[in-house]
C-alpha cells in the first residue's frame, strides 16, 4: 500500500510540473492574451494579406511581361522601318537611273506614242469580245438554272405522284421503290451516225436489244395510267439533262 501511494503522488507531482510548463509557454506566447475573435480577424488578415501579395506578384509580372512584348514589337518596327528606309533608297537610286534613260530616249517618244496607241485599241477590241463572251456565259447559266428547275419540278411531282396513288410498303421491295429505280435509271438513246452510213444497220439492231433490255414492268398496284405518267416524266427528266449535257 505504501508502495502504491508513493507512485500516486509521483504521477502527481508529474502532472503538476507539465501543467506548470504549458502554463509557463501559454503566458511566453503572444497569442495567450487575444480572444478568439481576435485570433479568427487575425486569421483572416493573414490569408487576406498573402493574397493581396500573390495579386500584387501576379500584376508584377504581368507588367514585366507586356513590357517585354512592347519593347520586342519596337524593336520589330524598327527593323521594319529600316527595311523600308533601304527600300526608298533604292526606289530613289532606280527612279534617277530611269530619269537618265528617259532623257537619252527622248528620240523614240514618237514611236512609242504608235505603240501605245495600238496596244489601246487592241485592248478595246479584246474588252468588246469579253462582253460577247461574257453575255454569253450568262445566257448559258440561265439555261442551266432553268434545266435544273425543270428537273426539280419533274423529281417533285414524280414524288408526289407515289405518295398520293400508291400505298406505303415498309418492304425492301415495295412498288415505290420498283418505280424510283424506273424512274432514276438511264435512259439509252438512238443516236444516228450521218459519218458512217454502214454501221447504221448494226447499231439500230444494237439499239433495239438495248431496247427490248430496258422494257420496264408495271408493278401489279399502279394504276397503268400513272405507269405511263413516270414513264413521260422520266422522259422529260433525260430531255433535261442531254440538254444540260449540251450547254456544259
Amino acid at each position: 500500500e505504501d508502495e502504491d501511494y508513493k507512485e500516486e503522488e509521483k504521477d502527481v507531482s508529474e502532472s503538476g510540473e507539465a501543467d506548470k510548463q504549458d502554463d509557463q509557454k501559454v503566458a511566453e506566447s503572444p497569442l495567450a492574451f487575444l480572444s478568439a475573435a481576435q485570433k479568427q480577424r487575425l486569421a483572416m488578415n493573414r490569408v487576406y494579406f498573402q493574397r493581396r501579395r500573390e495579386i500584387l506578384k501576379e500584376r508584377i509580372e504581368e507588367a514585366k511581361k507586356s513590357f517585354d512584348k512592347t519593347v520586342r514589337m519596337l524593336r520589330i518596327e524598327k527593323i521594319r522601318l529600316d527595311v523600308d528606309l533601304k527600300a526608298t533608297d533604292l526606289r530613289m537610286l532606280t527612279l534617277s537611273e530611269e530619269l537618265k534613260l528617259l532623257r537619252r530616249f527622248e528620240a523614240t517618244e514618237n514611236s512609242m506614242l504608235d505603240q501605245r496607241k495600238k496596244a489601246i485599241d487592241s485592248a478595246a477590241a479584246i474588252e468588246k469580245e469579253m462582253e460577247v463572251c461574257a453575255g454569253t456565259l450568262t445566257e448559258r447559266r440561265n439555261q442551266a438554272a432553268a434545266c435544273l428547275k425543270a428537273m426539280q419540278r419533274i423529281q417533285k411531282k414524280f414524288g408526289e405522284l407515289i405518295r398520293h396513288h400508291l400505298p406505303k410498303d415498309e418492304s425492301g421491295d415495295s412498288s415505290r421503290a420498283q418505280l424510283t429505280r424506273i424512274f432514276q435509271k438511264k435512259i439509252k438513246r438512238k443516236r444516228q451516225r450521218e459519218e458512217d452510213p454502214q454501221n447504221s444497220d448494226t447499231s439500230d439492231s444494237e439499239t433495239s436489244e438495248e431496247d427490248s433490255e430496258d422494257e420496264e414492268q408495271c408493278p401489279p398496284d399502279c394504276p397503268h395510267d400513272i405507269f405511263d405518267r413516270i414513264l413521260d416524266m422520266r422522259q422529260k427528266n433525260a430531255d433535261k439533262q442531254e440538254e444540260m449535257f449540251l450547254i456544259g
